[in-house]
C-alpha cells in the first residue's frame, strides 16, 4: 500500500503570515479576467432575447461582468429601468439581482417557463 502524501511532503512545514497573504493576493489576481468588449450585434441580440424572456416568462441564463470576474445568474427578467440603465432578474429562489446594462455580457433564454 502506498502512503504517498502528494503535494504535503513538498510544501514547507511554515510559510511567514505575509507570504501566505501575498500568496492568496496573487491567486485572486490569475482568476481575474479583463471586461470583454461587446459590438452592436451581440448587445442588439442581447436586447431582443430580454426582450422575448420579458413577454413570454423564459427562464433565462445571464453572464454577467463582476467584480473582474464572469458570474452567470438563472432566472426571469421582472423589469428593465431604462431611465437608471438596468435590469432586474430573479432568480430561481426569488432573490433580486439588479444587472447594468455595461455589465451584461450574454442572454440564453432556456425552453422553461415559469408560471406566474
Amino acid at each position: 500500500m502506498n502512503r504517498d502524501r502528494g503535494d504535503l511532503k513538498w510544501q514547507s512545514a511554515m510559510i511567514l503570515p505575509e507570504f501566505a497573504q501575498l500568496l492568496s493576493e496573487a491567486k485572486e489576481e490569475y482568476k481575474q479576467v479583463p471586461k470583454p468588449i461587446l459590438d452592436e450585434q451581440q448587445v442588439e441580440e442581447n436586447e431582443q432575447s430580454i426582450l422575448a424572456a420579458m413577454e413570454y416568462n423564459f427562464f433565462s441564463e445571464f453572464k454577467i461582468f463582476h467584480n473582474k470576474a464572469i458570474t452567470q445568474i438563472r432566472g426571469y427578467v421582472h423589469f428593465i429601468d431604462y431611465h437608471n440603465r438596468h435590469y432586474r432578474i430573479y432568480d430561481e429562489k426569488h432573490k433580486e439581482h439588479i444587472i447594468s446594462f455595461n455589465n451584461l455580457l450574454s442572454v440564453m433564454n432556456l425552453d422553461e417557463i415559469i408560471p406566474l
